[in-house]
């Protein structure tokens, strides 16, 4: 086979594997990004990555310090109708951020990033 002929022909046959696995690449990418409304209403939920990325953690139990499985906490997003306490230790007398109903955050940071609990009070305001 000449040399040229043969270069032609792997060019031929690469080219459109190539765009073939860009577009999976691509398609990938996009079936897993994260979204805020992956979050059920009435819970609140904690994502190890930003902008609502990576594992999702979510909780529901009222009146109660729920524990937080993830570290690093990349996001939150309080879905309900009353507040929610993210604590940096598990207890009152730690450090805490307030999210009111529908509050959010797609870039946590400091020490909220290694948060170690959440309340979720039965109170409305923060």
């Amino acid at each position: 086979m000449e040399p040229n002929l043969a270069a032609r022909l792997a060019r031929r046959l690469i080219a459109p594997m190539l765009l073939v696995a860009a577009s999976l690449v691509s398609v990938n990418s996009a079936a897993y990004a994260g979204q805020r409304s992956d979050c059920p209403s009435g819970y609140f939920c904690v994502w190890t990555q930003t902008n609502y990325d990576g594992t999702r953690y979510q909780y529901n139990n009222v009146n109660n310090y729920n524990l937080i499985g993830a570290d690093p906490i990349g996001s939150a997003y309080n879905n309900r109708s009353k507040r929610t306490y993210l604590n940096e230790n598990s207890g009152s007398s730690s450090t805490y951020s307030c999210f009111g109903p529908g509050n959010y955050d797609a870039v946590l940071s400091g020490w909220q990033v290694h948060a170690n609990s959440a309340y979720l009070s039965s109170y409305t305001n923060c």
